[in-house]
């Protein structure tokens, strides 16, 4: 890669994440900053998203940590997704960031089938 390339991709990568990662501010992150402090991860935001290859996988990867955080702080954040950070799924099948996953185990599933 020329130097040049390189050096217009970071600067394109930083206008992005200069652009996006201050979404964590405001809309269904709002409601979490005063238990979670949305700042550090907006910084980890921004770095990591202009020195990565895949910008949008590193600004809603960064996204999702702050909700992650949010929810072990009994602050659970639904809907934060951005038209970025849309999962597509095949036919019927959703893909929902709040989904809380059936916790099976050997005992519960002794009882299910009883």
């Amino acid at each position: 890669m020329s130097a040049v390339k390189e050096q217009r991709d970071t600067f394109e990568h930083k206008m992005f994440a200069d652009k996006n990662c201050p979404l964590l501010q405001e809309g269904e992150f709002a409601a979490c900053h005063s238990t979670v402090d949305y700042q550090k991860y907006q910084e980890r935001c921004k770095y990591v998203t202009c020195t990565s290859n895949n910008v949008i996988a590193s600004l809603c990867n960064s996204f999702e940590n702050y909700a992650e955080a949010c929810r072990d702080s009994e602050v659970p954040i639904s809907n934060w997704t951005t038209a970025l950070c849309q999962q597509k799924c095949d036919g019927k099948q959703q893909f929902k960031y709040n989904m809380n996953p059936c916790k099976l185990t050997c005992q519960s599933l002794t009882y299910q089938s009883n």
